[in-house]
């Protein structure tokens, strides 16, 4: 446990004044991202499908036929995602099938996600990026390792189809509920 103030982690301390911070988190698997995300929404890692051919450390065998995800693979075939990585697709169900189920509205957003941004500082597509105004690193703005729903073909939104309209979102529709940020302001207006 620690302690820390606004003088030993200054940005996040400035993060912390406009935005929520998570203080006790705690998960059921250790490692990168994408073990984590897909823990979050269907309570496992293990179930992949499909991937690109393309081998890599980030699945290992489960010992009963199949694999599991314990490193940062991208989704198979999100136009973000790269050629030279290996991709997978996982199998089973997640929290996105059974909220569809019970018709739930509800809906994903993800900064970065529209490709037809253009930022202010001329980025767009897959490669937008932001300059942090708090430490000056350049980040890129969307990253598909960390978007859970993209790894199962039942959820994914592999072009990153915005939604026809603002009445789409959080309903079926060419989007399947994946959406930009910057979609949620437009659903709660």
């Amino acid at each position: 446990m620690g302690y820390y103030d606004g003088n030993t982690v200054t940005a996040l301390w400035n993060y912390a004044q406009r935005y929520a911070l998570n203080d006790n988190s705690f998960g059921t698997v250790f490692g990168p991202s994408t073990p984590g995300t897909l823990n979050l929404i269907s309570g496992q890692t293990n179930g992949v499908a499909t991937t690109n051919g393309i081998s890599g450390g980030s699945v290992i065998s489960d010992l009963s036929g199949g694999q599991t995800v314990i490193g940062d693979p991208d989704p198979l075939n999100d136009v973000c995602s790269s050629a030279t990585t290996l991709q997978v697709r996982m199998s089973g169900k997640n929290i996105r099938d059974l909220l569809n189920a019970a018709d739930v509205t509800w809906g994903w957003f993800n900064g970065g996600f529209n490709r037809q941004t253009v930022n202010t500082n001329g980025t767009t597509g897959c490669l937008r990026s932001t300059v942090s105004p708090f430490v000056g690193v350049t980040a890129k703005d969307y990253s598909p390792h960390h978007r859970p729903f993209q790894y199962y073909a039942s959820t994914a939104n592999p072009l990153h189809t915005p939604p026809a309209s603002a009445n789409e979102i959080g309903h079926n529709g060419p989007a399947n509920r994946t959406y930009d940020s910057s979609s949620k302001r437009r659903a709660l207006a």
